[in-house]
């Protein structure tokens, strides 16, 4: 065999842009193997719907994903326009679990922009309900401007682990802008 267990993807110089609204999407409780460098954008432009670089796990269930290697890897979300009925979303890394980066992987994921009138538009460089750093991991993280909210990092309810690696995170200008939140 190849030596990866099942649900496993080796990134290795992949270069991936696309016109969906998801530029990648992910099973539950996968393991991304990062070599080299990477780069997964979502270049899509909507005023309907919301927009990931790359989506990980399932609303139902367990949808952990583990981020690991040697390598870097970009990812961006799209853009949106949102006008007075609607606001949509854009993040960089949306995990439906927790997000856990090891061995010597860096992650940069930021949002697209999305210029709203509304009060339901959000930028998320990554939004993830728990996280995990360990090893010499790097996440940094940056969310762009909105007509409302912008997070650099939005961690959900199972929390954050920090034994190792760095983390940076800067927000975007916006009504209400945080480099990190949790809840």
């Amino acid at each position: 065999g190849d030596g990866y267990d099942a649900n496993t993807l080796v990134m290795d110089g992949l270069f991936f842009e696309t016109g969906s609204a998801t530029g990648l999407k992910l099973p539950a409780n996968a393991t991304v193997v990062v070599k080299g460098e990477n780069r997964v954008a979502s270049q899509y432009a909507s005023n309907t719907s919301h927009t990931q670089g790359i989506y990980g796990g399932s609303s139902t269930g367990e949808s952990n994903i583990t981020f690991r290697g040697d390598g870097s890897l970009y990812v961006r979300g799209g853009q949106g326009m949102a006008g007075s009925d609607g606001g949509y979303n854009t993040t960089g890394l949306q995990i439906a679990g927790t997000l856990t980066l090891k061995e010597n992987v860096s992650i940069t994921a930021a949002s697209g922009t999305v210029r709203s009138i509304t009060v339901s538009s959000f930028t998320y460089g990554v939004d993830c309900k728990g996280l995990i750093l360990q090893d010499n991991a790097t996440l940094a993280a940056k969310s762009e401007d909105s007509g409302y909210l912008s997070t650099a990092v939005m961690i959900g309810a199972m929390g954050g682990e920090i034994s190792g690696g760095k983390l940076t995170a800067i927000a975007g200008n916006a009504t209400y802008a945080s480099a990190a939140q949790s809840g």
